[in-house]
Parts: C-alpha cells; sequence; structure tokens
C-alpha cells in the first residue's frame, strides 16, 4: 500500500544545485508540480525520481527529484520512496495533459493562420496607433526602417506612434506573424484596439516598397505547417528523461515478504557534530613568540612618543637630502645619485609606518606614484649628466 504521508524535515537538501541546508519539506497534494520548503511553495516537479545511494558518512540516502537532492533518514527512506513513485506517475499524467492542452492550441492556432485572420477595417484613426511584437531577428534592419516610417506617416497626418499600448492609440498594428490568430486579435479587441496586420497597416500607408509582404506569408505558412504537424508517438522530451522506479519498488517488497508485514523503524541517527580544524595560534597565544619581530613596530611599541617624532623628521630630512645631492653633480653623478637614493628611501619610511599601524596592506614601493616619479627624474637626470660630461 502507497504511503500517504506527505510532510518529511531533511538535515540536508540542495535545491538547484545550492545547499540550503535543513528544512521541513511539504509536498502538496493539490499540486503535484509544486513544494513545500519551510512554508513558501515553490516548482516541485517529481516527474524524475532517482537515488544515488547514501551519502559519504553513511548516515542519509541521497534521493533526487529534477531540481532538488534531499539527504533522508533511513527512518523516512521507505515511506517516501513510496509516497514519490505514486506522485511520479501523476506528474507524468499531468505533462500528458498539458501536452495534450498544446497540441489542441496548436492545432486551432495553425487552422486560424491558414484560414486567415479577421481584421479590422482601416479609417484615418490608423494614424493613432501601436506595434504589438516584432518579427523575426533577421528582419530586424528592414522592421526599423518600417517603423521609422510609419511613425513619419502618423506625424503629417496629425497623429502619433506609440510605443506601447497607450490609452490614446486607436488601432493594434500586429508585427509578428505567428500571432495573425482570431485568439490573439480577440484579445486585443477585448482592450479597446481595432487590430490589423502589419501588412495591411503598410499597404495602406503606401510604404509597400520597404516590407516584403509574400516573404512573410511564406513564413506564416512554415509555422503553421509547423504547428499542425503530427506529434512523435514517444511524446515530450521530459517524458523520456523520466525513470520508472517500480521494478526496484517490486524487488524491494518481494524481499521484505518472509518477514512482518509491519515495517522496521530505523532509528533517527543524527550526523557527527563537525569539528573545524584549530587555527594556527598566534604570536600572542603561542608559547614562543614568532621571530622575526617587525623592528619598525617594535621600535614604535617599546617609544611610541620618540618614534612619531622620528617620522616627523624624516618627512622635513629626506627633501633636504636629495635637494643637497643636486650640490654633488658637478663632483661625482655617482655621489649625486647615491645620496638621493638614501632621501627617497627615508621619504618612504612614514608612509610604511602608518600602513603597518593601521594593520593595512602594505603598498610596494614599485606602485607608490611619488616614488615612480622620483626615480624616473633620478635616471633622467643621471642620464643627462653623464652625457654631458
Amino acid at each position: 500500500m502507497a504511503s500517504t504521508r506527505n510532510s518529511y524535515h531533511f538535515d540536508f537538501i540542495k535545491a538547484y544545485g545550492e545547499d540550503i541546508g535543513g528544512a521541513d519539506v511539504v509536498f502538496p497534494l493539490d499540486d503535484v508540480e509544486s513544494i513545500e520548503i519551510n512554508g513558501k511553495r515553490q516548482r516541485g516537479y517529481c516527474g524524475h525520481v532517482g537515488e544515488t545511494g547514501k551519502s559519504s558518512d553513511g548516515l542519509y540516502y541521497r534521493i533526487h527529484l529534477s531540481d532538488y537532492t534531499f539527504w533522508v533518514d533511513p527512518a523516512d527512506y521507505h515511506d517516501l520512496m513510496d509516497f514519490l513513485h505514486e506522485r511520479q506517475k501523476a506528474a507524468i499524467e499531468v505533462v500528458k495533459q498539458h501536452q495534450a492542452e498544446r497540441d489542441a492550441y496548436d492545432q486551432r492556432h495553425a487552422q486560424q493562420l491558414l484560414t486567415g485572420v479577421t481584421s479590422d477595417p482601416i479609417t484615418e484613426d490608423i494614424y493613432w496607433c501601436y506595434i504589438q511584437g516584432s518579427p523575426d531577428a533577421n528582419l530586424q534592419k528592414k522592421f526599423t526602417k518600417l517603423t521609422a516610417a510609419i511613425a513619419k506617416k502618423c506625424e503629417e497626418h496629425g497623429g502619433r506612434l506609440y510605443k506601447t499600448a497607450a490609452k490614446s492609440a486607436k488601432y493594434a498594428i500586429m508585427a509578428d506573424y505567428r500571432y495573425y490568430t482570431d485568439d490573439d486579435f480577440l484579445f486585443r479587441r477585448e482592450n479597446g484596439y481595432k487590430v490589423v496586420t502589419l501588412e495591411q497597416a503598410v499597404a495602406h500607408m503606401g510604404l509597400q516598397k520597404l516590407w516584403d509582404d509574400s516573404e512573410i506569408q511564406s513564413r506564416l505558412k512554415e509555422h503553421a505547417e509547423f504547428l499542425a504537424r503530427p506529434r512523435q508517438t514517444h511524446g515530450t522530451s521530459i517524458t523520456l528523461t523520466m525513470p520508472d522506479i517500480s521494478p526496484i519498488l517490486e524487488e524491494r517488497e518481494k524481499a521484505n515478504a518472509p518477514q512482518k508485514t509491519e515495517r522496521v523503524k530505523y532509528p533517527p541517527r543524527k550526523p557527527a557534530a563537525y569539528t573545524p580544524p584549530a587555527e594556527k595560534p598566534s604570536a600572542a597565544e603561542a608559547k614562543t613568540p614568532i621571530e622575526p619581530v617587525d623592528t619598525m613596530m617594535k621600535a614604535y611599541q617599546k617609544n611610541p612618543t620618540g618614534y612619531l617624532r622620528q617620522m616627523k623628521i624624516m618627512k622635513v630630512l629626506a627633501p633636504i637630502l636629495c635637494t643637497l645631492s643636486a650640490m654633488l653633480i658637478p663632483v661625482s653623478p655617482f655621489a649625486f645619485a647615491a645620496l638621493y637614493l638614501v632621501g627617497l628611501g627615508l621619504s618612504t619610511m612614514p608612509r610604511t609606518f602608518n600602513e603597518k599601524k593601521s594593520e593595512q596592506s602594505i603598498t610596494p614601493i614599485y606602485k607608490r606614484k611619488a616614488v615612480i616619479i622620483s626615480f624616473v627624474f633620478l635616471v633622467s637626470w643621471f642620464v643627462f649628466c653623464m652625457s654631458a660630461h
């Protein structure tokens, strides 16, 4: 006898490829194509039911639907599989019903396309209109030019081509030949518009040079024949991917036949608590400090006031050294370069100290704009001095 239980709690669920943890799940009896997770109803098609054995820790069975994977407690396994098997059969029948309705819809529209749609008579109100839809992608360039020409015609006749279905529009011009059906035209009329095809509007406005009516009629006929084609006997692709689990259930029932009729309930088991790996101890927590200690911060911690004063002195001293190095140019360009590099190095220390103090990542020397500009100046001036000698 199939299980009627439709609500379960799963410790682990994967939905659309993403882990969502544990949740209470209900399979609504009034809709076999939906599912409720923590009270929120969403799509949950059960036409495909699969199983990939137990989880890596051996505590759960992994059960798959089309878009979900459930880690099922062994105590719930038999009830859930019985229920999903029956739900699978119902879901397949619903798909067949949807397909039959779609086939009837396509057949009716194919007949309407081939018979020809009944349009409204065209009056001067056609120049107050909007265009509904668009033709095939490879006709978009022509369609764009045609739309601009229709807009110009509307302005010349004191009207307007609206971008959408505005209240002031009188006509709806259907531009997609796939919707040249009485059903679609009736829907526009019920919304207060007179309805014509794009080709009829083009003929009335004298824009035939911009649009090929015969090409549209040829495509319309091809589309109608496509809708009216006989369906393949094996049904839709979704039914082909739905494995039947009834043989598995029959084998299980045979194996359990000699046993008691009352099903054995497995005691619920919970996964072992996850213990994260121990973090690497910091220098302050470790028994022995981590070496080497940053000399700059060590000096600051030893004498904060004195070190801050030292940084201020470096800000002043660095440009002075760079300026004094210019005096060495007549004596030796190499001495000039050496002293200039010393001053340039001292100029970087205050920024490095501030970044370390605020626990920011240290900006590399070669990424500092001031250093790059100063270094380029040094190289250029050194080359100039050497060439002058």
